[in-house]
């Protein structure tokens, strides 16, 4: 059967100028079987699709397993070794996110320092006559 890949790959490879025998050895050397290989090859060189060889469905086979060994009255069942119940181990307890009291202090002095600063610039006069008046 043609795959599209080999015959996609052998256009692709005449279209670069190599010749067919070339590309088709290079897709044999990259795996592809001979008769996929040449069955594209040939489709490219006709256009006519090989005709399929039917395939021959395999009978199933089935295979015999021994009879299994019939249990014996006499013997009592065996129990299994009881285990003890497995715990589960203890679950830290969930800890509060810290980065969230970080962000909303952060916050906080950001607000603070936009504030004074359009503080500042709207009350430059009035706080250089006060810092004049100190003496500085």
């Amino acid at each position: 059967m043609v795959t599209i890949e080999v015959l996609e790959g052998l256009k692709q490879a005449i279209a670069r100028g190599e010749s067919l025998q070339r590309a088709m050895q290079s897709f044999t050397n990259a795996g592809y079987s001979q008769e996929e290989v040449e069955e594209a090859s040939h489709y490219l060189q006709t256009g006519v699709m090989p005709t399929p060889q039917p395939i021959m469905p395999q009978q199933p086979t089935l295979q015999k397993f021994p009879p299994l060994p019939t249990p014996s009255i006499s013997q009592p069942p065996t129990p299994l070794p009881s285990q003890p119940p497995q715990q589960l181990a203890p679950q830290a307890p969930q800890q509060k996110n810290i980065g969230t009291g970080w962000i909303i202090l952060l916050i906080v002095v950001l607000v603070i320092l936009v504030g004074a600063l359009f503080g500042i610039l709207f009350f430059k006069d009035s706080l250089t006559t006060f810092f004049n008046s100190l003496g500085f």
